[in-house]
């Protein structure tokens, strides 16, 4: 078959071929029909960072949002102090938290409750959540206090209320805040250490074992690549990824450094729950002796290394 094929092979017995090197350093490797077969496609320059935004949602009310237990005592800064709230979206339904309109009340130490003036930057940050997603509510204050430059003391207030622009009131009992008047700041955001369900990062990456494998001749191997998510994952715009071998007897020098997209050509997702294997190919450089590191990433995706042995 020819490099530039898309479609994929299968051995006669129907078992999975193992990874062979190959004196032909273009030829693609022979694979059964369940793995998509190598592609010789350079990446293109505008895949890394183009996939497509996610889509407007409604805003989230209170009866969408659990609140979790906030840190009672906040934590310093420099000349500020940061509350955080958790959050998350117990709703069947994706959200998107309020970037301006918030307005909160809080108990001083007379025990009357008062209004809070709120400040709040509109900005760009990730605010969608998805069903099940965390997010946090983020509030800050000035922790140095002064009145006509003369330092005053802080104020306590505490069982804040913040009422969303959309609908409803979140109540935050256990939060207790030192501040110098009764003037907050607040950002809402999701948690951006979490990848998106549907996202390229969201997805698993899996190198099938490779064994031994000859110094300067061509490597084929399997990746896996898997869904954990509830939502599908789309492969349009096609993504592309970058695949290494490492020295590990050279202070890990990289030898071979390629950035190739995927054969998307017979799909175009990969579903919810599912796990697709594509076909790899790549040049082992002849300088390499003993012990090596194969490295594989996928733009905007999960990274994945193993070791082989050389021969």
């Amino acid at each position: 078959m020819a490099c530039g094929d898309d479609g994929a092979t299968t051995q006669a017995s129907g078992v999975p071929a193992p990874a062979v090197t190959q004196s032909n350093p273009t030829a693609v490797p022979v694979v059964e029909s369940s793995i998509i077969a190598w592609r010789d496609r350079p990446a293109p320059a505008t895949t890394a960072g183009s996939r497509a935004p996610a889509p407007d949602v409604a805003r989230c009310d209170a009866t969408m949002l659990a609140v979790g237990s906030a840190d009672p005592d906040g934590g310093p800064g420099l000349g500020t102090n940061y509350w955080r709230v958790p959050l998350t979206n117990d709703s069947t339904v994706p959200c998107s938290l309020p970037a301006a309109g918030t307005t909160a009340t809080a108990i001083d130490a007379t025990g009357g409750r008062v209004d809070l003036g709120v400040g709040q930057a509109e900005d760009d940050a990730d605010r969608v959540l998805d069903p099940g997603d965390r997010g946090e509510l983020v509030i800050s204050a000035g922790n140095v206090c002064y009145l006509d430059s003369q330092r005053t003391r802080d104020i306590a207030f505490g069982s804040l209320t913040v009422t969303l622009p959309s609908s409803g009131t979140l109540s935050i009992p256990d939060l207790r805040l030192v501040l110098c008047g009764p003037q907050i700041n607040v950002e809402w955001r999701r948690d951006s250490t979490l990848p998106r369900a549907g996202s390229l990062a969201s997805l698993a990456a899996r190198i099938e074992p490779i064994g031994t494998v000859a110094a300067g001749q061509p490597l084929d191997y399997v990746v896996e690549l898997t869904n954990p998510s509830t939502r599908d994952v789309a492969l349009t715009p096609c993504p592309s990824y970058v695949q290494t071998v490492i020295d590990e007897q050279k202070s890990a020098a990289s030898l071979t450094h390629d950035h190739y997209q995927l054969n998307c050509s017979s799909l175009t997702l990969i579903a919810a729950g599912s796990t697709i294997r594509f076909a790899m190919h790549i040049n082992i450089p002849n300088g390499l002796h003993g012990p090596g590191f194969l490295n594989w990433n996928l733009d905007d995706g999960p990274t994945e290394t193993t070791t082989f042995m050389t021969n």
